[in-house]
Parts: structure tokens; sequence; C-alpha cells
């Protein structure tokens, strides 16, 4: 059995899309609950968010692999290559750490970690974004 020509860019294609919408959603559910009125609303938003990172973390890895199949083994590359790779790889390390203290933190962290993380988290969004933007230039260009 061999392997077809374009496997590696079509795992790629497939499973970036995961954690590139996961991480903003979780971000707004994150955001949602600070807003809205009621504990139990609150809490909920909270554990919705919670429970998208690490979904969107095991996505991440899936992508990375693909992407350094796709691309060769370019850890940066150049051009467009590099523009994307300028974000991913702070989006991955980003993801797979917040998924990570979330899990561990427990259901009710600290304030002041909380801050820290939500901070992190929409800084991580904005990341995994402009990494989708650059990766789908990057696409569209072959």
């Amino acid at each position: 059995m061999t392997i077809p020509a374009d496997w590696w860019p079509r795992l790629h294609g497939a499973s970036t899309h995961l954690p590139v919408a996961l991480v903003p959603v979780a971000a707004f559910f994150d955001a949602l609950s600070l807003i809205v009125r009621g504990p139990e609303l609150r809490k909920k938003f909270g554990a919705t968010s919670a429970l998208m990172l690490p979904l969107a973390a095991l996505g991440s890895i899936v992508s990375v692999f693909s992407g350094l199949g796709q691309s060769h083994g370019e850890w940066l590359g150049q051009g467009l290559l590099r523009s994307h790779h300028l974000f991913v790889w702070p989006a991955f390390a980003l993801v797979v750490g917040l998924a990570t203290w979330r899990m561990l933190a427990g259901p009710e962290p600290s304030a002041r970690s909380l801050l820290i993380y939500r901070v992190v988290l929409w800084i991580n969004a904005g990341l995994i974004l402009a990494a989708g933007y650059w990766g789908g230039e990057l696409a569209l260009s072959r």
C-alpha cells in the first residue's frame, strides 16, 4: 500500500480546523463567564471553555506533526511558511501549556492565576487565528 502524494496536506488541512476553531471559542466562552449574571451560568461557561482547551491541544499535536510532514521537516522555512510558523510555534506551546494548567488547576483556581490564564488564552486565540490566516495564504499560493 502506498501513501498518496497529497496525504500530508490533506491530513494537515483536516486537523488544523479543530484547534483553530476551539481556541477562540474557548476564549469567547471564558469571556462570557465574566459578563453573564448568575454564578451557575458563569460556572457553566467557564467549564465549557476549560473542556475545549484539552481538545484543542490534542488536535494541535496532530496538526503540528502533519504540518512538519507537509513541510518536509522545515521548522521555520521561508516566505509564507515562515510567517505561518512564526505564529504556529508560540500558539502550539501556549495551547498545550494552557490546557495542562487548566486541568491541573482544578475547578477553583485563584483569582490571580485565573487572570493570567485568561490573558494568555486571549493572546493564544490571536496567535492561532494569525497562524490560520498565514496557513490559508500558504495553501492558496500552491
